[in-house]
C-alpha cells in the first residue's frame, strides 16, 4: 500500500486508504539543503538489507509533468548509518545536528549536492512487532528542529505505514495463492474430466429402456449390472425425464459429464459410484411412481437427480466425525456438514469444467435456482441436517392437507419434502429385499471398520464401547409434544450412551448437567459400528438404526403416497431379519465380508482406495484432549435427533422385540 501511495496516490485511494504525507515538515528547498521524507523497506528474505526506497522531496507535490524516480530498488546493508541503527534496534532517533552524531555516516552526502542537518528516524513495525522498514525525515523547514509533536505525528504515520505494508504483503500473497489455485484447478479439472474419446464412445451406444433396467422398481437391484450399464441407465433417466430436450443439454456433453462424475468417485467400499447410482435410481423411481415430478417441476427434478449422482463425490470412506477428529483440511474449511460441503464443491467444479457444462443453456435465473436446490439437496444427505428437519416434516405430513398437491406449492413445505426425499433415497438400501439389504449392510460395515482401524492406528483412538460413550459437548433436552428431541453437536457420531443426570463425569471428561428425568436415559446412538471387534453386535445395531432413523421417515412417506408403502413393508421385514440374527434364533451369523462372486456391484470394493492420511503430533498420534473437545462446543447447526419411543421402551427379555410388540 505504501508503494502504491508513493507511486500512484490515486490508486492508493482507490484501494481503500489515503496516505497523507507530512508536507508541512518539508515545505520548501533552501540552497543545497534538501527537505524530504524517505521510507526504506527491509528486504523480506535476507533481513540484512534494505530492498526498496521511497523518497518524497519538497516540490514533488507540484508539477504534474515532473518525473519521479521514487520508488526504486536500492539494496544496501541494513547496518549502515542512522537508518541502519534504527532498523537494527527499533529506537527512535531525533538528531539536531547530524554531523555531531557518531551514528551518522557522512559518506551519504558525498556527491549528493546537499547536506543532512536535522534527522528524525523511526522504525516501521508490523502487527507482530517485527521491524519491516524505517521512515526518515531530513531537514525540517526553516532550519527548525524536530519536536516531540513531530515524533508523535511520524509515529502515527509509521503505524499507518506498517498496516499498509502488511496489507500489501498479504494482498500480494493472496494474488499469488489465487493464481496458483487457478492453475491447480485447471489441472485438476482436466484430469477430473472423462476423456472425449470415452464420451464419444458412450454417445454412439444404444441406450436400453427404463423397463429393461427395471429403473421404475422400488426394489431395484444393480447386482447384475456392469459399470457401463449404470452409466447407460443414468442416460436413460435423463432422457425419460425429458431433461435433454427441455433444457437443451447437448447429448455428448451429458455423456462426458456422467463419465466425469463416475470418475470422481473413489474406490471406497460403500460410498462409491454404485451407491450414487442407486440413490439416483431410487429418486427416479419415486418421482415417477408417485408422480411427484409434477409437484417439484422440471428444474427441481433436474437438481434432485444431479444431487443424487453427485451427493458423495470424492468421498474418502470416512465420515464427518473422522474429519473433525483428524483436524483435516476439509474440517478446517467447513465446520458443519464437512463432507457434504466438499461433495457440493466437487459437483460445481465438474459442472463448470469445459466439456461437462450440462447447465450451460439455462437462463441465469434457472441456473441460480438449480444450484440452490442442488446445494440444499446434497447438504440434506448429512444426517445432522436430517435430524434437524425431521420433526417439522413429520408434523407437516400429519396435517390434513398434506395429501393435496396444492399444499406443496409452498416453497418451505416443498423444501422439507426435497430434503427428506434425499435422505429416503440415500438410506434406501434398508427398503430393498433382504438379500440386497444384507449385502449392502456388509459393505457399509466394512467401510466403517476401515474408519475404526484408521482411528485406532492413525489417531490413536479406540472406538468407544457401548454404555461408556465419550460426549464432546453439551446435549440439550427439548420436549416437543409427545416426542423427545436431543440436540448433540454437528459431527458427533451416533453411539449407544447411558447417562445418569446426577453423574456427569465419565472417563475424565466433565459433562454439563443433562436433565432427562430421574432415571437413566439410554440414547439410541451408535459408535460400536466402527469397532471391528464388535462385528457380532452389528445385527443389534442395525435394529437400533432402523428404529431411530429409518422407520420414522419411511412411515411418513407411506402416509404421503400409498405407492411407497412397499418400502415401509420391506423395512419392517428387514428389521425382523436383523432381530433374528441378533437373537441368534436360527443359528445364523452375519458376516460383513461375505460377497456373492456374481455380484458386479461390489467388485469395485475388492481393491479399496485408502487415501486418508493424517499426521498427528510428534509421536505420530492424535488424541482428543479436553482442549480438543472444547472445539466441538463452537460448532454450528446442532443435530436434532428424534428418539423413538420404541427405543426407550424396549423389553429386556430379549435383545430386541418384534415391531408389533410395541402396539
Amino acid at each position: 500500500m505504501v508503494r502504491l501511495a508513493f507511486s500512484d496516490p490515486h490508486r492508493a485511494t482507490a484501494e481503500g486508504c489515503q496516505l497523507n504525507f507530512p508536507q508541512p515538515l518539508i515545505k520548501r528547498r533552501k540552497g543545497n539543503v534538501r527537505l524530504g521524507v524517505g521510507v526504506l523497506l527491509v528486504h523480506e528474505a535476507s533481513k540484512g538489507s534494505f530492498s526498496r526506497v521511497f523518497d518524497l522531496e519538497a516540490g514533488d507535490e507540484t508539477g504534474p509533468g515532473a518525473q519521479r524516480t521514487s520508488p526504486h530498488e536500492s539494496r544496501f546493508p541494513i547496518n549502515v548509518g542512522i537508518t541502519g541503527y534504527v532498523a537494527t534496534t527499533g529506537e527512535t532517533v531525533n538528531i539536531a545536528d547530524a554531523y555531531a552524531d557518531p551514528r551518522f555516516d557522512p559518506a551519504v552526502d558525498e556527491g549528493a549536492g546537499f547536506k543532512h542537518n536535522t534527522i528524525l528516524c523511526m522504525a516501521i513495525k508490523n502487527s507482530e512487532g517485527m521491524i519491516i522498514g524505517v521512515i526518515q525525515l531530513v531537514n525540517k523547514f526553516d532550519g527548525l528542529l524536530f519536536t516531540k509533536n513531530d515524533e508523535n505525528f511520524v509515529e502515527a504515520f509509521a503505524i499507518f505505514c506498517g498496516m499498509g505494508i502488511h496489507n500489501t504483503h498479504m494482498y500480494e500473497k493472496a494474488i499469488t495463492a489465487m493464481a496458483k489455485q487457478s492453475v491447480t484447478l485447471d489441472v485438476l479439472s482436466y484430469h477430473a474430466s472423462a476423456s472425449l474419446d470415452d464420451a464419444q464412445k458412450l454417445r454412439s451406444q444404444r441406450i436400453p429402456s427404463a423397463a429393461h433396467y427395471r429403473l421404475h422398481e422400488l426394489a431395484f437391484d444393480d447386482a447384475d449390472m456392469s459399470d457401463e450399464d449404470t452409466v447407460r441407465a443414468c442416460l436413460r433417466m435423463f432422457l425419460d425425464l425429458d431433461f435433454v430436450e427441455r433444457f437443451h443439454i447437448e447429448y455428448g456433453v451429458l455423456c462426458r459429464w456422467l463419465l466425469s462424475v463416475k470418475k470422481n468417485y473413489r474406490n471406497v467400499t460403500y460410498h462409491n459410484w454404485r451407491h450414487a447410482f442407486n440413490v439416483a435410481q431410487m429418486m427416479f423411481a419415486i418421482l415417477t411412481e408417485t408422480q411427484w415430478w409434477k409437484i417439484f417441476g422440471e428444474l427441481e427434478c433436474l437438481a434432485l437427480i444431479i444431487g443424487c449422482l453427485c451427493h458423495d463425490l470424492d468421498h474418502r470412506g470416512t465420515n464427518n466425525s473422522f474429519q473433525i477428529k483428524a483436524s483435516s483440511p476439509l474440517a478446517q474449511l467447513y465446520s458443519t456438514s464437512t463432507m457434504e460441503h466438499h461433495h457440493f464443491d466437487q459437483c460445481l467444479m465438474i459442472l463448470n469444467s469445459p466439456g461437462n457444462q450440462i447447465l450451460a443453456h439455462l437462463s441465469s435465473d434457472d441456473y441460480e435456482r438449480v444450484v440452490k436446490v442442488l446445494e440444499d439437496a446434497i447438504l440434506s444427505t448429512d444426517l445432522a441436517v436430517y435430524f434437524s428437519k425431521r420433526v417439522a416434516f413429520i408434523d407437516l405430513v400429519g396435517s390434513e392437507n398434506s395429501r393435496c398437491t396444492d399444499f406443496w406449492t409452498c416453497e418451505e413445505n416443498r423444501g422439507l419434502l426435497r430434503a427428506m426425499l434425499m435422505t429416503a433415497c440415500d438410506l434406501a438400501a434398508i427398503t430393498k429385499p433382504w438379500p440386497v439389504e444384507r449385502r449392502v449392510a456388509g459393505l457399509v460395515a466394512g467401510e466403517f471398520f476401515r474408519q475404526g482401524d484408521l482411528e485406532r492406528h492413525n489417531l490413536n483412538l479406540t472406538p468407544i464401547p457401548a454404555g461408556r460413550g465419550l460426549l464432546t459437548t453439551v446435549v440439550t433436552n427439548v420436549m416437543t409434544s409427545s416426542r423427545m428431541d436431543l440436540i448433540p453437536p454437528s459431527g458427533l457420531e451416533p453411539m449407544l450412551l447411558t447417562i445418569e443426570p446426577a453423574r456427569l463425569n465419565v472417563e475424565g471428561t466433565v459433562f454439563r448437567r443433562l436433565v432427562l428425568g430421574q432415571s437413566l436415559c439410554e440414547l439410541p446412538l451408535y459408535s460400536d459400528i466402527m469397532n471391528r471387534e464388535k462385528e457380532d453386535e452389528l445385527p443389534a445395531m442395525q435394529v437400533k438404526f432402523i428404529d431411530s432413523i429409518c422407520l420414522p421417515i419411511y412411515e411418513a412417506f407411506a402416509v404421503l403416497s400409498p405407492a411407497l408403502q412397499p418400502m415401509l413393508d420391506r423395512v419392517k421385514a428387514n428389521r425382523a431379519h436383523w432381530i433374528d440374527l441378533s437373537n441368534d434364533t436360527r443359528g445364523e451369523k452375519f458376516d460383513c465380508n461375505a460377497h456373492d462372486a456374481n455380484d458386479k456391484s461390489s467388485l469395485g470394493s475388492q481393491n479399496v482406495d485408502d487415501t486418508e492420511n493424517y499426521e498427528g503430533d510428534s509421536s505420530g498420534t492424535v488424541s482428543l484432549s479436553s482442549e480438543t473437545n472444547s472445539r466441538y462446543e463452537n460448532l454450528e447447526n446442532p443435530v436434532v435427533g428424534l428418539i423413538c419411543n420404541n427405543a426407550l421402551t424396549m423389553p429386556r427379555e430379549h435383545k430386541f422385540c418384534q415391531l408389533n410388540d410395541f402396539n
